[in-house]
């Protein structure tokens, strides 16, 4: 664990143990990483389009700039919870943003639905520069879609 593995796609990692690795721009479309345990991995511009994922254990994991389009997530365990469905992932904005059914990752930083419903204008300055106007710009659009996300879970 804590080295870089070099991969290609279609890559049969199921059940391997790569916490804590270095996968930052790793190639993992088609992946097989179901069963993997991935925490604390270094994800960051990951390619895992496709990649399944089922079951993996997510948490710690960066996961930022990574390509997670088509990928199933099914049963994951990301940020403490389990994965139903496949998460919304929007990049591009000033910082990526992942909804799942129980919490919402902007950039780094990783709260639950409430949590981000609840936070004041200075809990949210506090976050980064510029945060305060990004919240003020997307807050009110990313927790409908966090709302309707998580109802669509049930």
């Amino acid at each position: 664990t804590g080295t870089v593995i070099y991969t290609h796609s279609g890559t049969d990692l199921s059940r391997a143990d790569l916490s804590r690795a270095d996968l930052c721009g790793a190639d993992l479309r088609d992946a097989n990483l179901c069963g993997a345990d991935l925490r604390g991995a270094n994800l960051c511009g990951a390619n895992l389009c496709g990649a399944d994922l089922r079951d993996a254990n997510l948490c710690g994991a960066d996961l930022r700039d990574a390509n997670l389009r088509g990928a199933d997530l099914r049963g994951a365990n990301l940020y403490g919870q389990r994965i139903q469905k496949t998460p919304i992932q929007i990049n591009n904005l000033t910082w990526d943003i992942l909804i799942t059914e129980h919490h919402m990752k902007i950039g780094c930083q990783v709260y639950t639905h409430q949590e981000w419903e609840d936070f004041t204008g200075d809990e949210i300055s506090n976050m980064a520069k510029g945060a305060f106007g990004f919240a003020e710009k997307w807050r009110s659009i990313l927790l409908m879609m966090c709302h309707e996300y998580a109802k669509g879970a049930r």
